[in-house]
């Protein structure tokens, strides 16, 4: 088997009451038909928080407005690429966050999301999303 690894940023952006958080509909890589938190890796020139900022404003259309550390994250997530088992490592650290603008419904800038949905906290699970934000929502709400 081989292993991969990713280290990104994110955003677990929250609704006004708090109940809610904005994913984007993955388009590519081994989370695609998957919800995954707005984020991903930095450039050489960026500090954490920055590359956050920058990959909400890509992947949401929407400014970070306010962002506190909720923590770093590991997981072990296994996947098929043509044939082949990969486990990917994906590590990373994820901000609370809100957000100004209106968040992208639909994409097709030819990236990584179809565009972004609010869901609801508790339909957030296992199978409808990347682990990451299963154990960000877990961490957020205690």
């Amino acid at each position: 088997m081989e292993y991969q690894s990713h280290f990104g940023v994110y955003a677990l952006i929250l609704n006004e009451a708090r109940d809610r958080v904005l994913l984007i509909k993955k388009a590519l890589g081994c989370y695609t038909g998957l919800y995954d938190l707005p984020g991903g890796a930095m450039e050489p020139h960026e500090l954490l928080e920055e590359a956050m900022r920058r990959e909400v404003l890509e992947e949401t259309d929407c400014t970070v407005e306010t962002s506190e550390q909720l923590g770093a994250f590991s997981t072990l997530y296994p996947f098929e690429k043509d044939g082949q088992s990969i486990t990917l490592r994906h590590l990373g650290v994820v901000y609370t966050a809100t957000v100004s603008g209106t968040p992208l419904e639909h994409s097709d800038r030819g990236d990584d999301s179809h565009g972004c949905v609010w869901v609801p906290f508790d339909d957030v699970t296992n199978d409808n999303a990347a682990p990451f934000v299963v154990d960000a929502v877990k961490a957020y709400r205690g």
